[in-house]
């Protein structure tokens, strides 16, 4: 995903982080976009950031991220995971269990 600044980044990670729709994320900046927008190529700086979640949990936490950014379309993809250490991908998954 990318954000405005680091605020936002910050700020929507929190929420995420709160709500139990990401397990960790974490926020890159500085960063250059360059793209098109409205007819005309762009560039700007944004901050990215990764949230790290499940794929049952990946619909909630897009829609929460819609609701809460500034951007009109901002930038939420989901990439799979083929392969990776087995406790932490056991621990992602714990940690966005929904909470009763």
């Amino acid at each position: 995903m990318t954000a405005e600044n680091p605020d936002e980044a910050r700020r929507i990670s929190d929420m995420l982080i709160e709500k139990r729709l990401a397990a960790c994320c974490n926020i890159f900046e500085p960063m250059q976009a360059v793209f098109w927008w409205e007819g005309a190529a762009q560039s700007e700086r944004e901050t990215a950031f990764i949230a790290k979640t499940t794929t049952e949990r990946f619909a909630e936490l897009k829609a929460a991220v819609l609701d809460a950014h500034s951007y009109d379309v901002p930038c939420i993809v989901a990439m799979p995971i083929v392969d990776g250490n087995s406790e932490f991908l056991d621990w992602i998954g714990e940690q966005t269990r929904a909470q009763s």
